[in-house]
């Protein structure tokens, strides 16, 4: 059937219009599937982070290596030899780093991120130099010398605000806290190298706070307090001002460090990862040690200012408070924070609390005499808290658990191992075993996971303790002693139907069978061997029939 010229141009208007209308559709979702421009971000605001693993960054790192280990030798080279004068070989330096400094600003031909090593490398030679100048150069006074390391640290943060690398930080941060340990002469001033950290601690601990980087962070305190600590016990500090100058500066740059991990929690709202808590706490144990050995130093000198007492104590002393100081930053950061999220820092905060507690207080601080009552009062707070359903926390326990451990084994050695013992010691043990008793019937015989630990220390410091009372009397005289104290706690278990506290006396008969038999027998006369045996046989026998009816307590 054949089609006029009209329809067949109609039929293609129809389906060139289909087609239209097909393209449109296409193109609108097309468009809709395309996502929105992005708004550019400003150069300078982005944070350009770069890996240093890279081989092209292994070259640049092992470069700037090059640079600060050139420029350092420079300055050595001066106290070797006087080939250049000091005044040139200063001025060398600085032109090195200054030089640096500028390719790293201007040097547009290589990417700014590859360019950051440079001026890294720059400011970390200026730090150099203005350190150097005065403290070994002598070329400038100490005025100038702090002046260019206020002008080092205005180039070095105005390089971050320019570059905004992480890897700039970081080699910045690890070649200004090394050089230093580079040079091993006498330093002249302490007040400049006091002054040289606390700035140094403060640049980087604002960089941390800038990058929103804990690696930072942790690393600048590792540094600054590991070097800082290093140069001056190489000195050998014994005078009362350099003491007290070592441990200002020791104490300001662990505060300004404190501080920095507490704004950038603050700030940005993020507490620290468990992981960055406890990568923090060796660094605290690190600071607590080298700064209470600093102190136990300048108590003994200044005795006669403070009296016998409080110079002998005071690093003691000081470790309590600086617990206690840190304890102050974790209380303020929760009480901002808690709203936000729970504090991970929570138990390594109370873990250097409780670690310098039992070192300076219990330790050191406590004397021997009033660590003797720590067993019986422990015991008696642990009644208190049950009876009133008050809670320690985890660290409060260990750190309570493990004093009662140590005056407990302190206890049985004074019993079983010194020829006299005080009056002191013997009340504490009578006190230990009566408070004992007490919670035990009281509260302990319902915690069955720990009464079996509780009932053996308990009657091994009743048998160490009726040794020593009877111990003049004869050794059948402590057997006898022995074997009416397990008749007894047999009986009182049986009478009160429990089993844990009867069951516990098998051991007590056994070692009272064992010393009957192998050690009494033999030493005693004819007949009091025959009594001894025939009493210590009618114990057994009678107990073992009471343990046999115990048996039947639990059947049907």
């Amino acid at each position: 059937m054949s089609h006029s010229p009209d329809q067949r141009i109609q039929s293609i208007e129809t389906r060139l219009a289909r087609i239209e209308e097909f393209l449109k559709i296409e193109a609108t979702s097309s468009d809709a599937q395309t996502p929105p421009p992005t708004k550019a971000v400003p150069h300078q605001a982005k944070l350009k982070k770069s890996s240093v693993l890279g081989s092209s960054n292994l070259l640049a790192v092992a470069a700037v290596i090059c640079f600060i280990l050139a420029s350092t030798f420079t300055i050595k080279l001066a106290l070797d030899s006087g080939w250049l004068t000091p005044d040139r070989q200063l001025g060398l330096s600085l032109g090195l780093g200054v030089l640096l400094c500028a390719l790293g600003r201007f040097l547009n031909m290589i990417e700014e991120s590859y360019r950051s090593y440079l001026s890294a490398a720059g400011c970390v030679i200026l730090f150099l130099s203005s350190y150097a100048s005065s403290l070994f150069f002598e070329a400038v006074p100490s005025t100038l010398s702090v002046l260019g390391t206020i002008g080092s640290a205005s180039v070095t943060l105005a390089f971050y605000r320019f570059h905004k690398s992480d890897v700039f930080a970081f080699v910045a941060t690890v070649g200004t806290f090394l050089c230093p340990l580079f040079f091993q002469q006498t330093l002249g001033d302490s007040y400049l190298l006091s002054f040289y950290f606390l700035t140094w601690a403060a640049v980087f601990s604002q960089f941390s706070i800038s990058l929103k980087s804990r690696t930072l962070a942790i690393l600048s305190s590792y540094l600054g307090l590991g070097v800082y600590a290093a140069l001056t016990h190489s000195q050998h500090i014994s005078e009362i001002d350099e003491l007290a100058l070592t441990i200002f500066t020791l104490f300001a740059q662990f505060s300004i460090f404190t501080g920095g991990v507490f704004r950038f929690s603050t700030k940005n709202e993020t507490p620290l990862s468990l992981r960055e808590t406890w990568f923090f706490f060796p660094v605290l144990c690190f600071f607590y040690a080298v700064t209470y050995s600093f102190m136990g130093i300048l108590g003994v000198q200044l005795i006669p200012t403070l009296g016998q007492w409080l110079g002998h104590n005071l690093d003691s002393l000081y470790g309590i408070g600086l617990g206690c100081f840190v304890y102050l930053f974790y209380y303020k950061a929760k009480g901002r924070l808690s709203e936000i999220q729970s504090l991970n820092s929570g138990t390594m905060v109370h873990s250097f609390l409780g670690i310098a507690i039992f070192h300076s207080g219990y330790l050191t601080l406590l004397p021997d005499g009033a660590r003797t009552w720590l067993l019986p009062s422990a015991i008696l707070l642990s009644y208190i808290a049950r009876n009133r359903e008050l809670k320690f926390n985890g660290v409060a326990r260990l750190l309570m658990g493990a004093i009662s451990f140590f005056e407990f084994v302190n206890l049985l050695g004074k019993l079983l191992m010194e020829s006299s013992v005080d009056m002191n010691h013997m009340l504490s043990s009578l006190s230990v075993l009566s408070l004992g008793f007490l919670f035990y019937f009281k509260q302990g015989r319902n915690s069955r996971s720990h009464v079996a630990i509780f009932l053996w220390c308990f009657h091994v410091l009743a048998l160490s303790l009726g040794y020593r009372l009877i111990e003049g009397y004869g050794s059948l005289a402590v057997t006898g002693v022995w074997g009416l104290y397990a008749v007894l706690i047999l009986g009182l278990g049986y009478s009160q139907k429990d089993a844990p506290l009867a069951k516990s006396s098998l051991m007590i008969l056994l070692v009272v069978a064992g010393k009957a038999l192998i050690y009494d027998a033999s030493q005693a006369p004819s007949l009091l061997r025959i009594g001894c045996l025939l009493l210590t046989g009618a114990t057994l026998y009678g107990s073992g029939y009471l343990f046999r009816k115990m048996n039947s307590w639990n059947k049907p």
